[in-house]
């Protein structure tokens, strides 16, 4: 039920989803870089972030509803 695109992406990420209500950004060891809340779509600024693999997690007010893996160039 999560969609986001491009992947890879430079500079902006578009995510969107059925029940989500935040998405976090985090690094591979599990630290959490980017949390938007709010809506079903998002669009996310990856400035902040380096050139590198990090994990997107999408949830609902419940529970983890998708994890996907982000490639930043």
């Amino acid at each position: 039920p999560m969609h986001m695109y491009p992947n890879p992406a430079t500079s902006m990420l578009h995510v969107s989803s059925v029940f989500a209500t935040s998405v976090r950004i985090g690094d591979l060891q599990g630290k959490q870089l980017i949390q938007v809340k709010g809506s079903e779509n998002f669009n996310i600024n990856l400035g902040t972030l380096s050139a590198g693999v990090y994990i997107v997690s999408v949830y609902n007010q419940y529970a983890l509803v998708g994890t996907e893996k982000l490639i930043r160039k």
